[in-house]
């Protein structure tokens, strides 16, 4: 059980690491260990899950073999839940092992996250600390995010999404830890714990200097809620700039110009013909951004909604880092459709002999890894089973805006998850063999 260190007086303390940290989370993959495969192995008689033995229903947050996140706010004070997200600052935060051994004691601000996510009742939340922390082995970095997953009833997609991210080329990849969250005392539930998108060493690792033309991470979102944006002139897409934010005339005038050069290129045969494209952005870092929405059936791409880039110093646009896979992601409607490569700047890409290609000879090096889902999902469906079963008691079972039907059991949902990614990966070998 844990050791219940009462968090007022923690509110003193700086922070701290115990000897005893978890294991590491599942590593990147190096690209230079792909191997080029002619066929799948994965069929459909695979979706049924590898449980563990009967897992008995839990009453207690620490009995679920997670990590638990303990925040406590200055007087307990509650976190603003107005559209403005206003932050708390001076919280303190304890994070325990599953054998309730310390790991981190330090102090935090917290806020609400989120666009569509924070209208629901399970709130997700951002942390800031003072310093680059290392937090559940994950490298060092001032900002992180709970993740709320309310509206994924297995919570299993962003972690499935991230996954398959990392076993592509793409430089950098959100890490995640499943966790319990204890709010000011009160049990919050099953929460992903994971790195905020940021320009740092051990995440999006390029220039962060606001004096020059580069070190930018734009998002494509419809939202359209960042202080410095602009809509694209061909295409009408909702660039904003993430990081950083501030940003001069200069640096604005510049990545509206790239930005709209590319797109006039894309929307021209001629200009397409002389692959002038090549000149603005990184390829392989598009293809395999592709593939993971692909494979990931996310439609959000469509609105667009949380869609990265990013561009260093004297760089070309590179794709990614994936995001955002708790809502539109995994659809049963799209497992045997294109849905990624029917959107954004795919559309006009998959059009050309040369991007193709490429696509088609990375699809042959990466299929292979993609096999690997599968096995994945079952260790982390195992890995939450009792955390979701305490989880249904808190955050009843959400249903879609319109949509009818009974409550799906987890286990059935994570099978439902392993099934359609299994079909999609099917059927985009065989897409990409036809092409």
């Amino acid at each position: 059980m844990h050791k219940r260190t009462p968090l007022l007086f923690l509110l003193c303390l700086t922070a701290c690491v115990a000897p005893n940290l978890p294991d590491d989370p599942l590593p990147i993959v190096p690209n230079d260990s792909l191997t080029a495969i002619d066929s799948l192995q994965i069929t459909l008689a695979d979706t049924l899950i590898a449980w563990d033995e009967a897992t008995p229903s839990v009453s207690d947050y620490t009995e679920t073999g997670l990590p638990v996140v303990y925040i406590e706010t200055p007087d307990r004070s509650p976190i603003d839940t107005s559209a403005d997200k206003l932050p708390t600052s001076g919280a303190s935060i304890v994070i325990c092992d599953a054998n309730g051994d310390t790991l981190l004691v330090s102090l935090v601000t917290v806020k609400g996250r989120g666009n569509t996510s924070w209208k629901f009742p399970k709130k997700p939340y951002a942390l800031k600390f003072s310093k680059k922390t290392a937090v559940l082995g994950m490298p060092g970095g001032k900002r992180w995010c709970l993740l709320a997953n309310y509206t994924d009833n297995t919570a299993l997609q962003n972690a499935t999404a991230f996954r398959i991210s990392e076993l592509t080329g793409l430089a950098w990849t959100p890490r995640g830890r499943f966790v319990e969250l204890v709010l000011n005392g009160k049990h919050q539930g099953l929460y992903f714990l994971c790195e905020q998108i940021r320009i740092n060493e051990n995440r999006v690792n390029i220039t962060e200097d606001t004096q020059l033309t580069g070190g930018f991470i734009m998002e494509v979102d419809a939202y359209y809620d960042e202080p410095h944006k602009f809509m694209s002139k061909k295409m009408n897409l909702p660039y904003q700039f993430k990081v950083p934010k501030e940003v001069t005339n200069e640096q604005f005038n510049y990545m509206q110009t790239y930005i709209n050069t590319l797109e006039e290129i894309l929307c021209d045969v001629n200009r397409m013909a002389l692959r002038e494209w090549e000149e603005y952005i990184d390829v392989n870092s598009f293809v395999d951004y592709m593939f993971v929405q692909e494979l990931a059936i996310n439609h959000e791409l469509w609105h667009p909604k949380s869609l990265f880039v990013y561009k260093d110093v004297d760089s070309k646009l590179f794709c990614g880092p994936v995001w955002d896979f708790d809502y539109g992601a995994f659809s049963t409607s799209f497992a045997e459709k294109e849905v990624a490569m029917v959107a954004f700047y795919f559309q006009h890409l998959m059009n050309d002999p040369v991007f193709r290609a490429v696509a088609k000879q990375r699809w042959k090096m990466l299929k292979g890894r993609f096999e690997e889902i599968p096995a994945f999902i079952d260790g982390q469906a195992n890995l939450i089973h009792r955390s979701q079963l305490l989880n249904r008691t808190i955050w009843k079972y959400w249903k879609s805006p319109g949509k009818s039907g009974d409550e799906i059991p987890f286990e059935q949902g994570a099978m439902q998850l392993k099934r359609v990614y299994i079909q999609k990966l099917l059927w985009l070998n065989e897409h990409m063999q036809r092409m």
